[in-house]
C-alpha cells in the first residue's frame, strides 16, 4: 500500500483501534445531535415576516432544512457505525469509512466556497482564526477516519483464514 504510513497502528498511540473507533463514533453522533438541533431551531426561528423576502427566505429555509435532514442520516449512520463495532461487521465498518469521508469531502468543498465568499467581509483576524479552526477541526474528522479503517483493516486480516505454508 503506497500510503500505508499514514494508517495508524493504535489510537493515540496508547488505545486499540476498536476503543478508537467506538470514541470517534461516539464523537460523530453527539455532533450530529448538536448540529441538528441547532439547525432544527434555527429552522423554526425563522420568520419570513421580519427576514428578507420571498426568494431568498425560501433558499434559506430550504437549505436548514436540507442540513437537518442531512445530519439525520448522519446520525443514523454514525449509530449504524457502533453497531457495527460492536458486532465487528468489516462491511459496516468500510461503508462508514466511504460515506464518513464523502461527508468530509463535501464538507471540506463547503468550507471552502464559504470562506473565500466572506473573505472580504469578515474582519482578518476572524477569518484566520476561521481558517485555523477548520484546518484543526479536519485533522482531527480525517484522524478518525484513518482510524476507522484501520479497524476495518485488523477485522479484515482477522476473518481471513490463515493458510498453512507447505515445507517440500
Amino acid at each position: 500500500m503506497a500510503l500505508g504510513f499514514l494508517i495508524p497502528k493504535n489510537f493515540i498511540c496508547r488505545y486499540s483501534l476498536r476503543t478508537g473507533a467506538t470514541v470517534f463514533g461516539i464523537l460523530m453522533s453527539c455532533l450530529m445531535i448538536v448540529s441538528c438541533i441547532a439547525t432544527l431551531i434555527q429552522v423554526l426561528s425563522m420568520d419570513s415576516r421580519h427576514s428578507c423576502g420571498g426568494f431568498p427566505w425560501r433558499n434559506a429555509y430550504s437549505f436548514s432544512i436540507t442540513a437537518v435532514l442531512y445530519s439525520l442520516i448522519m446520525l443514523a449512520v454514525n449509530l449504524w457505525f457502533i453497531w457495527g463495532l460492536k458486532k465487528e461487521k468489516a462491511s459496516v465498518v468500510l461503508s462508514w469509512v466511504v460515506i464518513t469521508a464523502t461527508w468530509l469531502i463535501q464538507l471540506l468543498c463547503l468550507m471552502i466556497v464559504l470562506l473565500s465568499m466572506y473573505s472580504k467581509e469578515a474582519n482578518f483576524s476572524a477569518w484566520l482564526f476561521s481558517i485555523i479552526f477548520t484546518i484543526i477541526g479536519y485533522g482531527i474528522l480525517l484522524y478518525g477516519c484513518l482510524i476507522g479503517y484501520a479497524y476495518w483493516l485488523e477485522l479484515k486480516n482477522k476473518r481471513r483464514p490463515s493458510t498453512p505454508e507447505i515445507d517440500d
